[in-house]
C-alpha cells in the first residue's frame, strides 16, 4: 500500500490513483524495488509528488505472507531464505489495486 500526497491543478484523486495503480502493475518482474521516482513518473503531468512517501508491501510466499515497510520512499524486495521459499528479488513482481493507494490532493 502507499500513502501519497500530491499537488495537482486539474487531475482528480481517482485519476491519480488509477495512474499509480497502472504504473505499479506495469513494472517488470525482477525490478526489485519501487521508489518515489517511479511514483513521480506515473503521475499525470499536472501533479507533483509531495514528501514523505510511505510504501508498504505484502509479499506472498510459498510459506505464507510477509509484510515489509519502505523507508525514505523506497520499497525493496528482499531475497527470501530457503525457509521462506528461496524467492529472489529477480523473481518478484509488484501488484496493487485502487484500495491500496491512499492519495491526498491539495
Amino acid at each position: 500500500s502507499a500513502i501519497i500526497s500530491v499537488t495537482a491543478q486539474t487531475s482528480g484523486t481517482e485519476s491519480i490513483r488509477a495512474a499509480i495503480v497502472d504504473g505499479i502493475n506495469a513494472l517488470p518482474v525482477g525490478k526489485g524495488y519501487l521508489d518515489a521516482q517511479d511514483i513521480m513518473r506515473m503521475l499525470p503531468s499536472d501533479a507533483v509528488l509531495r514528501f514523505p512517501v510511505y510504501l508498504k508491501g505484502m509479499f506472498i510466499l510459498p510459506t505464507g505472507s510477509r509484510s515489509i515497510s519502505g523507508t525514505k520512499g523506497i520499497l525493496t524486495a528482499p531475497d527470501w531464505s530457503a525457509e521462506d521459499g528461496g524467492i529472489t528479488s529477480e523473481e518478484t513482481a509488484f501488484f496493487t489495486d485502487m484500495d491500496n493507494i491512499l492519495i491526498t490532493v491539495g
